[in-house]
């Protein structure tokens, strides 16, 4: 429960995307003592969530590099 909190946290750092909402999900479940078969099930769209996320930084951080160099 307190590593799918944290983690909603740090997405929500940077973003409103799906993978927020997927990682309150899971956050949920394991609030309310549901199934980890379940919470489990959300891990890959979260995995993909992330994954566009990550992308979307690292394109951010290389057009502020081109505006500084």
């Amino acid at each position: 429960r307190d590593a799918a909190h944290a983690l909603k946290s740090a997405i929500g750092n940077f973003s409103t995307s799906g993978a927020t909402a997927t990682a309150s999900q899971i956050e949920h479940l394991a609030r309310q003592g549901g199934s980890l078969t379940a919470a489990m099930g959300l891990v890959p769209a979260l995995e993909r969530q992330v994954e566009v996320l990550l992308a979307s930084l690292a394109a951010y951080r290389r057009e502020q590099e081109s505006c500084v160099s």
